[in-house]
């Protein structure tokens, strides 16, 4: 029986959700033995009665959008996680882990109960499914992945910006208590963070992930490349992963470099 818990946020004004919640729910039941979700007040009535029977043991807790970051509802989800007594926790925008979980369930339910003995395992997009992706996406995501294999020594590029990954209990309670990015930015903070205190890593491509617009979540095909102000979304969001970075990278001046502290915050 698996001891995996999904810690999920989820804001879904529109209920463009819903149907994805009920058509993934069988798949959730096999894949995690308890489920959080951390959703906005503003999400959909039918998105949140569809998740309350999603799981035999969900739990649904809501915060009015915008009242905290979109990092603090993902480590308020993860603390949920926690509390559960599950040894480990994924966390996962929903839309994320509901598409992977309609798309190849068989793939899913097979990766997710895979033993893990990594403190952090990053779940991301095979190079099938990153080949696939907006170029919007592949344009500026892979400077971001870039600048993470170079700061964490990685022979090869892993997808940090699908934002799923799977956490010993250890670590999670760690990042829970300690690491306070707010912001969107803790897919590249947590693995920094958590690198810093000398936790294992780990990866894992799926062939199943993929990214679409929130609202765009059953959409047969992204038609946002055409739309510059998708551009400069996604340009912006590349250049604030890696500004969030910097305190955990080594800085040059005109002595020596200065190595990150465990803590993240350079000397």
């Amino acid at each position: 029986m698996t001891d995996l818990c999904l810690a999920a946020t989820c804001h879904d004004p529109r209920g463009v959700f819903a149907q994805g919640v009920v058509d993934s729910s069988s798949t959730f039941s096999a894949a995690f033995a308890s489920m959080v979700v951390n959703a906005t007040t503003e999400t959909a009535p039918a998105t949140l009665d569809a998740l309350r029977r999603a799981h035999p043991g969900v739990v649904v807790a809501e915060h009015p959008a915008g009242s905290i970051g979109i990092g603090t509802a993902r480590r308020d989800a993860v603390a949920a996680g926690v509390r559960t007594g599950c040894s480990r926790i994924m966390y996962s925008d929903l839309d994320h882990v509901m598409r992977w979980a309609t798309k190849a369930p068989v793939e899913m339910v097979e990766v997710l109960s895979r033993p893990q003995d990594a403190d952090v395992v990053v779940v991301g997009r095979s190079a099938e499914a990153l080949g696939m992706e907006p170029e919007r996406l592949r344009a500026t995501e892979s400077v971001v992945n870039k600048v993470m294999a170079l700061a964490l020594g990685l022979d090869q590029q892993w997808d940090f910006m699908i934002a799923t990954r799977i956490l010993g209990r250890e670590t999670a309670s760690l990042l829970v208590e300690q690491c306070r990015e707010e912001s969107i930015a803790n897919d590249v903070v947590w693995p920094l963070f958590a690198a810093g205190e000398g936790k294992t890593l780990a990866y894992v491509p799926a062939d199943g992930l993929a990214f679409r617009a929130r609202d765009d979540y059953s959409a047969a095909a992204d038609e946002r490349d055409g739309d510059v102000l998708e551009w400069v979304t996604r340009v912006t969001m590349a250049n604030h992963h890696v500004q969030a970075m910097l305190q955990y990278l080594p800085t040059r001046g005109a002595g020596a470099a200065v190595s990150p502290s465990p803590s993240g915050r350079t000397g």
